[in-house]
């Protein structure tokens, strides 16, 4: 990547605050691309962004209703401006429920497809030069994973649908972004990722990241909460193992019009349960407290109130075929470093995605409803 190029292009974030999106942020702009976002601050932290001045490089607003998409374009020529007249749309922003989608649909409807529409036309409308689509594996489960044989995964082109408001929005998502970009002449890449984890993740929202929640739980002498029997299997994606293949499908015109997994191979899935024994390991070594799993074990709960796939992990011929190998993951090593970041600030579970669920609360399961998750004695 060459990072001495003064008529770098502009990128903009949506979702910059939040995980993957504050990530790629810095790494772009530490590359001295000049980088722009929004977010509305629903599951990104401020702190996420130190690099970046409020107002100036990044504006809070939410993308999940049209009567913004005016503002969101005149940010995006701000940028563009910088930009040389050069812009790339980095679209991150989602609220990522899929399990617990079915629960959230209108949350979760209105943040992918309506927040991707807005992003879109406010693209459009700004003369974006390139645009980059995050989408999620949700979108290939209508599959049968006994079709792939669990060893191969979800490729590229299998069927799309979605078993899940979540998985559904995302296909559509994709579906208005790939046309309307084709129309406008816009070149596009459709990036599919699956359980990323790393440092800056939210860690303290009981419905979703999994890994962080219960890494959090246990650093607090918690015990984790496990959906159905723990046998799921699912494939961890460490930030650090996929960042430089993201930010070359960003910044390079050539893989315009692909849609491209990007994490680890099914060899290296695990079950919940044998996550659940790294995340124990883990919590143990970093506060000094190496309780055996066996000695507080897990809770386990039904899968009746959520949705899951027995196992799901995708398919990288595709990115290995473009990028050759991609690093193994270390997951003991990732984990170790969210810890230590969870430990020096502390944050306790917040329920407020629960405070109106669209099937009413009686719909949740005791363990959301009554705020059962907590760090707090």
């Amino acid at each position: 990547m060459n990072t001495r190029n003064s008529h770098m292009p502009a990128i903009f974030i949506t979702g910059i605050a939040g995980f993957i999106g504050s990530l790629i942020a810095a790494s772009l702009k530490l590359q001295g691309f000049p980088v722009f976002g929004v977010d509305n601050m629903s599951t990104g932290y401020q702190e996420n962004l130190p690099l970046f001045a409020k107002g100036k490089n990044w504006w809070e607003l939410e993308l999940a209703t049209r009567t913004n998409i005016a503002q969101l374009a005149k940010y995006m020529r701000v940028a563009k401006e910088a930009g040389n007249g050069q812009l790339i749309i980095v679209h991150t922003a989602a609220p990522a429920y899929d399990a617990n989608s079915h629960l959230l649909m209108g949350l979760v409807t209105e943040g992918v497809s309506v927040g991707t529409v807005t992003t879109v036309a406010a693209a459009i409308r700004a003369g974006a030069t390139r645009f980059i689509n995050f989408s999620s594996m949700a979108r290939y489960e209508p599959v049968n994973m006994d079709l792939h044989k669990a060893a191969i995964g979800y490729r590229e082109d299998d069927l799309i649908g979605g078993m899940t408001p979540y998985g559904m929005a995302k296909v559509q998502a994709e579906q208005v972004m790939m046309m309307s970009m084709e129309r406008h002449g816009i070149p596009w890449v459709n990036i599919v990722l699956h359980n990323v984890v790393g440092m800056g993740q939210q860690y303290n929202n009981p419905a979703r990241s999994v890994v962080a929640m219960w890494l959090n739980l246990r650093l607090h002498g918690k015990p984790i909460i496990i959906h159905g029997d723990g046998t799921q299997e699912r494939a961890y994606s460490p930030w650090e193992t996929i960042r430089d293949i993201l930010l070359e499908l960003i910044i390079t015109p050539r893989y315009q019009g692909l849609t491209i997994n990007v994490g680890p191979d099914p060899e290296h899935s695990m079950s919940l349960n044998e996550l659940a024994v790294l995340v124990y390991k883990v919590a143990g070594d970093l506060t000094g407290n190496p309780l055996a799993i066996a000695d507080d074990p897990p809770v386990y709960i039904p899968t009746d109130n959520i949705a899951s796939m027995k196992t799901a992990v995708c398919n990288h011929d595709r990115i290995k075929m473009l990028f050759g190998s991609i690093p193994n993951p270390n997951y003991e090593e990732t984990l170790s470093r969210m810890g230590a970041q969870m430990l020096e600030v502390e944050k306790d579970f917040d329920y407020s995605v629960f405070e109106r669920p669209d099937l009413g609360k009686t719909a949740l399961h005791p363990v959301y409803r009554d705020q059962k998750m907590t760090i707090k004695n």
